[in-house]
This record gives C-alpha cells, sequence and structure tokens, in this order.
C-alpha cells in the first residue's frame, strides 16, 4: 500500500517547455543596428527566433533601451565587430543568416576608418549617464559589463540603498 502511495500521480507530470535555443554573450554592434533598424516587417519574437535571441533583448534594442548611440546613420563598426557578427551569423539558421546579410549589405554597414571609430567610441562614451562624487563609473549595459565592472555597480548600488539615518548609530559598534 505504501508502494501505491508514493508512485500516485507520476504518470500526471507535465513536460516541460524546452528553453530556446539562444546564442548567449555579447551582440556584435552590427547585429545590434540589424535589429535596430531591419526586418520592420516582423514582430518582436520573430526577430529573435531569427537571430537566436530573447524577445525582451530584441525589444529593449528597438525601444532604444539599450544601445542607444545606434543610430540610422552608424553604418561604420570595427573590424572585430564585423567579425564578430560575421562569426553570429555564422551560427544561425541558412535563411535567417542570408536575411541578416541582405540587411547588412542593404545597410552598406563597413569597417570604420581610425575617424569614424573615434567618433563612434566618443558618441558612445557620450551616451553613458556618470553619477557620483566628481567621477563616478558610467552607466554599462550589463551585456557590456567586464566583471569587474559588474562588481563595481554592484557595490555602487549597495551604498546608495543604506540608509544611514536609521537611528541606529552606535548601537552595533
Amino acid at each position: 500500500m505504501n508502494d501505491e502511495t508514493n508512485t500516485a500521480g507520476t504518470d500526471d507530470k507535465k513536460e516541460a517547455t524546452p528553453k530556446p535555443d539562444i546564442l548567449r554573450g555579447r551582440m556584435p554592434l552590427p547585429l545590434v543596428y540589424t535589429i535596430k533598424f531591419g526586418h520592420t516587417d516582423l514582430n518582436d519574437s520573430q526577430v529573435a527566433d531569427m537571430y537566436r535571441t530573447t524577445s525582451g533583448k530584441v525589444s529593449d534594442v528597438r525601444k532604444n533601451r539599450n544601445f542607444g548611440y545606434i543610430t540610422k546613420e552608424q553604418i561604420t563598426f570595427a573590424q572585430d565587430q564585423i567579425d564578430g557578427a560575421n562569426a553570429r551569423i555564422e551560427n544561425l539558421a541558412d535563411g535567417d543568416a542570408a536575411a541578416v546579410e541582405e540587411v547588412m549589405e542593404t545597410a552598406k554597414i563597413r569597417v570604420a576608418t581610425a575617424e569614424e571609430q573615434a567618433a563612434f567610441d566618443e558618441s558612445r562614451q557620450g551616451s553613458r549617464k556618470k553619477k557620483g562624487a566628481g567621477e563616478a563609473a558610467a552607466v554599462v549595459p550589463a551585456e557590456e559589463q567586464t566583471p569587474e565592472e559588474a562588481e563595481e555597480v554592484e557595490e555602487a548600488e549597495a551604498e546608495e540603498n543604506q540608509d544611514d539615518d536609521d537611528g541606529l548609530d552606535g548601537l552595533l559598534d
């Protein structure tokens, strides 16, 4: 009887929904450009499936929550960014890869000259907000942070959230 009780209901388990097959890691900027300005006829989840990412990431990029420094006129990128985009495209399905490459070609995305790259770097740094005592760490999207930057952000947030006027001064010393 005990065996019947322990096994009762085991056949009624729901099948787990499979996790989406997404590519992890930093999104190369040329692909951010194509997500932001290409495929305007597709919804966020369709674009996410195409790029093997999440619909939330696509939505954030399209609504300018992340990568605000990528503008429609910004068609030049560093060679390593273009190489990263090409490497990531190789991991997409054949039809999706062709569609992404077509958007990149239509936009005429190319390697930036030294002057163009310097101007881009300046606009990118200018778009990041700074706060704190005089000079503080720039606000950088989580997907672009180094582990050291992420730790600094966590420490700064912890300091901001600490309530200095809690009336307990000296009680815990």
